[in-house]
Order: structure tokens, then C-alpha cells, then sequence
């Protein structure tokens, strides 16, 4: 009674480079059947290269949270300095003469609707 898995037949299909790698390498050792190696060379580079996309994936899924994470660095920095701006007296003044310009703005647009 044998306990191998596969009894007979074909071994099963590589499922990584690594294993693609060790099958092409006891192909060459013991078989070096072009027709299986040119099969597994080919899976192989396909293996290489679904590994190359999910590296620049995740690069670019971290590119992405670096650029957010800048741009809410710098609305912080911006909402900072109006903030304190606003504390000064200079400011208070400028912020009351833009709160009065947008009042009569909005007072003319309020007029002119029929």
C-alpha cells in the first residue's frame, strides 16, 4: 500500500516560482525534456512576474497612504496658522472685514431674486 497522494500519473502543477525553479532543475538532471521544460519555464516567468505586480501593488497602495497622509499633514499646518492668525488682533480685524464683504454679498445676490 503505497501513501504517496498522487499514485501514478502526472505530479501535480507547480504552485509557486520556487517549486517551478526545483521541478525545471530535476528535469534537467534526470529527463531534460525540451517540450516540459519550455511548459514549466514559461509558468515559471508567469509566477515572476504575478510576484512583480503584487510588490508594485502594494508600492503603489503605500504611495497612495504617504500622499494622504501628506495632504492632511498640511491642511493640520494650514488650519494651524489661520488658527493663530485669527488670535491676533490683525487678524480678528481682516477676519470681521471679510465676514462684513460676504454679509453684503450675500445681501445683493438676495435682492436680486425675483
Amino acid at each position: 500500500m503505497s501513501t504517496f497522494r498522487n499514485k501514478g500519473g502526472r505530479p501535480p502543477a507547480p504552485r509557486s516560482a520556487v517549486e517551478c525553479r526545483l521541478r525545471i532543475s530535476y528535469e534537467v538532471m534526470q529527463r531534460g525534456r525540451e517540450h516540459r521544460l519550455r511548459q514549466l519555464w514559461r509558468l515559471h516567468r508567469a509566477y515572476v512576474e504575478s510576484d512583480k505586480l503584487a510588490v508594485e501593488s502594494a508600492r503603489t497602495a503605500a504611495l497612495a497612504e504617504q500622499n494622504r497622509l501628506k495632504s492632511e499633514e498640511l491642511a493640520l499646518k494650514s488650519a494651524s496658522h489661520r488658527l493663530r492668525f485669527a488670535a491676533t488682533e490683525h487678524g480678528r480685524q481682516a477676519l470681521l472685514k471679510m465676514v462684513a464683504r460676504l454679509e453684503s454679498e450675500l445681501a445683493a445676490l438676495r435682492v436680486g431674486e425675483p
